[in-house]
Protein backbone atom coordinates (compact mmCIF):
# COMPACT_ATOMS: atom_id res chain seq x y z
CA UNK A 1 0.00 0.00 0.00
CA UNK A 2 1.12 3.53 -0.42
CA UNK A 3 -0.16 6.70 1.58
CA UNK A 4 -0.03 10.26 -0.37
CA UNK A 5 -0.08 13.16 1.12
CA UNK A 6 -2.77 15.31 -0.04
CA UNK A 7 -3.02 18.89 1.31
CA UNK A 8 -6.28 17.94 2.97
CA UNK A 9 -5.82 14.26 3.82
CA UNK A 10 -4.19 10.89 3.78
CA UNK A 11 -5.65 9.28 0.69
CA UNK A 12 -4.97 5.26 0.48
CA UNK A 13 -4.06 4.76 -3.44
CA UNK A 14 -4.61 2.02 -5.74
CA UNK A 15 -2.12 -0.64 -6.13
CA UNK A 16 0.42 1.17 -8.09
CA UNK A 17 3.71 0.09 -10.81
CA UNK A 18 6.97 0.65 -9.03
CA UNK A 19 7.93 3.06 -11.69
CA UNK A 20 4.92 5.21 -10.43
CA UNK A 21 6.08 5.66 -7.10
CA UNK A 22 8.27 8.75 -7.42
CA UNK A 23 5.30 10.14 -9.07
CA UNK A 24 2.63 9.87 -6.60
CA UNK A 25 4.19 13.65 -4.20
CA UNK A 26 7.02 14.54 -2.31
CA UNK A 27 5.55 12.99 0.84
CA UNK A 28 5.24 9.15 0.18
CA UNK A 29 4.70 6.43 3.16
CA UNK A 30 4.90 3.01 1.96
CA UNK A 31 2.93 0.24 4.62
CA UNK A 32 2.88 -3.47 4.02
CA UNK A 33 3.09 -6.64 6.10
CA UNK A 34 6.72 -8.10 6.97
CA UNK A 35 8.59 -9.46 4.05
CA UNK A 36 6.56 -7.48 1.58
CA UNK A 37 9.17 -5.36 -0.21
CA UNK A 38 8.84 -2.32 1.65
CA UNK A 39 12.69 -2.16 1.81
CA UNK A 40 13.26 -3.53 -1.49
CA UNK A 41 11.20 -1.00 -2.70
CA UNK A 42 13.60 1.72 -1.47
CA UNK A 43 16.81 0.42 -2.15
CA UNK A 44 15.49 -0.28 -5.88
CA UNK A 45 15.09 3.15 -5.47
CA UNK A 46 18.32 4.13 -4.24
CA UNK A 47 20.07 1.77 -6.98
CA UNK A 48 18.32 3.05 -10.06
CA UNK A 49 19.85 6.29 -9.08
CA UNK A 50 22.86 6.12 -8.08
CA UNK A 51 23.43 3.30 -11.34
CA UNK A 52 21.93 6.19 -13.37
CA UNK A 53 24.19 8.91 -11.91
CA UNK A 54 27.74 6.61 -12.58
CA UNK A 55 26.73 5.10 -15.69
CA UNK A 56 25.74 8.76 -16.83
CA UNK A 57 22.28 6.98 -18.24
CA UNK A 58 19.24 9.13 -17.24
CA UNK A 59 16.93 7.93 -18.85
CA UNK A 60 17.34 4.96 -16.28
CA UNK A 61 15.46 6.56 -14.01
CA UNK A 62 12.65 7.67 -16.30
CA UNK A 63 12.28 4.09 -17.33
CA UNK A 64 12.43 2.48 -13.72
CA UNK A 65 11.44 5.48 -11.57
CA UNK A 66 9.36 7.49 -13.37
CA UNK A 67 11.02 10.75 -12.88
CA UNK A 68 11.95 13.06 -15.03
CA UNK A 69 14.15 16.25 -14.91
CA UNK A 70 17.15 16.58 -11.86
CA UNK A 71 17.52 13.23 -10.17
CA UNK A 72 17.78 13.72 -6.63
CA UNK A 73 20.25 12.19 -4.61
CA UNK A 74 19.22 9.32 -2.97
CA UNK A 75 20.25 8.83 0.82
CA UNK A 76 18.97 5.51 2.89
CA UNK A 77 18.40 6.21 6.60
CA UNK A 78 17.27 2.85 8.58
CA UNK A 79 15.04 4.52 11.04
CA UNK A 80 15.64 2.10 13.97
CA UNK A 81 19.10 3.45 13.67
CA UNK A 82 18.34 6.79 14.45
CA UNK A 83 16.29 5.16 17.58
CA UNK A 84 19.09 3.30 18.82
CA UNK A 85 21.54 6.81 18.23
CA UNK A 86 19.22 9.02 20.21
CA UNK A 87 18.63 6.15 23.49
CA UNK A 88 23.10 6.57 23.41
CA UNK A 89 22.95 10.17 23.56
CA UNK A 90 23.97 11.62 26.64
CA UNK A 91 21.06 13.55 29.11
CA UNK A 92 22.92 16.69 28.30
CA UNK A 93 22.94 16.04 24.71
CA UNK A 94 22.53 19.82 22.74
CA UNK A 95 19.11 19.80 20.97
CA UNK A 96 20.67 20.27 17.44
CA UNK A 97 22.33 16.66 18.12
CA UNK A 98 19.00 15.23 18.71
CA UNK A 99 17.72 16.07 15.68
CA UNK A 100 17.20 13.67 12.38
CA UNK A 101 19.38 16.41 10.54
CA UNK A 102 22.73 15.70 12.25
CA UNK A 103 21.76 11.98 12.24
CA UNK A 104 21.47 11.75 8.66
CA UNK A 105 24.16 13.99 8.23
CA UNK A 106 26.75 11.81 10.51
CA UNK A 107 25.62 8.54 9.52
CA UNK A 108 26.08 9.19 5.73
CA UNK A 109 29.62 10.56 6.20
CA UNK A 110 30.76 8.04 8.43
CA UNK A 111 29.91 5.14 5.76
CA UNK A 112 31.13 7.29 2.70
CA UNK A 113 34.75 7.50 3.68
CA UNK A 114 35.98 6.60 0.79
CA UNK A 115 34.54 9.53 -1.49
CA UNK A 116 36.73 12.09 0.80
CA UNK A 117 33.13 14.60 1.23
CA UNK A 118 33.28 17.21 3.48
CA UNK A 119 30.83 16.43 6.27
CA UNK A 120 29.25 19.71 5.53
CA UNK A 121 28.23 18.42 1.76
CA UNK A 122 25.19 16.22 3.73
CA UNK A 123 24.04 18.84 5.74
CA UNK A 124 24.05 21.12 2.88
CA UNK A 125 22.32 18.89 0.92
CA UNK A 126 19.34 18.48 3.68
CA UNK A 127 19.14 22.24 4.54
CA UNK A 128 18.51 22.78 0.36
CA UNK A 129 16.44 20.30 0.21
CA UNK A 130 15.40 20.25 -3.47
CA UNK A 131 17.71 17.78 -4.75
CA UNK A 132 17.82 14.78 -2.09
CA UNK A 133 15.43 11.87 -1.65
CA UNK A 134 15.62 10.76 1.55
CA UNK A 135 14.58 6.80 2.03
CA UNK A 136 13.85 6.41 5.98
CA UNK A 137 13.02 2.60 6.41
CA UNK A 138 11.01 0.61 9.07
CA UNK A 139 9.40 3.14 11.21
CA UNK A 140 7.71 0.30 12.68
CA UNK A 141 10.85 -1.24 13.80
CA UNK A 142 11.57 1.36 16.19
CA UNK A 143 11.20 -0.38 19.60
CA UNK A 144 8.61 1.56 21.61
CA UNK A 145 5.73 3.69 21.13
CA UNK A 146 7.63 6.37 22.61
CA UNK A 147 10.29 6.32 20.56
CA UNK A 148 8.52 5.74 17.23
CA UNK A 149 6.80 9.06 18.32
CA UNK A 150 9.59 10.89 18.66
CA UNK A 151 11.27 9.60 15.18
CA UNK A 152 7.45 10.72 13.95
CA UNK A 153 8.19 13.77 15.07
CA UNK A 154 11.94 14.07 13.86
CA UNK A 155 10.78 13.56 10.67
CA UNK A 156 8.00 15.93 10.99
CA UNK A 157 10.23 18.36 11.69
CA UNK A 158 12.85 18.06 8.92
CA UNK A 159 10.23 18.11 6.53
CA UNK A 160 8.74 21.33 8.08
CA UNK A 161 9.44 24.35 5.50
CA UNK A 162 11.06 21.93 3.11
CA UNK A 163 8.64 21.75 0.29
CA UNK A 164 10.69 20.19 -2.17
CA UNK A 165 12.27 17.60 0.38
CA UNK A 166 11.55 14.36 -1.02
CA UNK A 167 10.74 11.92 1.67
CA UNK A 168 9.75 8.12 1.21
CA UNK A 169 8.94 6.30 4.48
CA UNK A 170 8.14 2.76 5.55
CA UNK A 171 6.47 0.74 7.80
CA UNK A 172 3.81 -2.10 8.92
CA UNK A 173 0.36 -1.17 8.74
CA UNK A 174 -0.23 1.25 11.92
Amino acid sequence: DVLLEQPEQLERTREIELNEVLGLGERIIITGGPGSGKTTVLQHIAWVLAAALHHDRPGLVQEKLGLTGLHPFPIYIPLSQYAAYLRKLPAGAPGRAQTLAYFITDYVARRQTQLNLPPEFFAHLLRQGKDVLLLLDGLDEVPTLAEREKVTQAIEGLVSGRKHLRVVVTSRPA
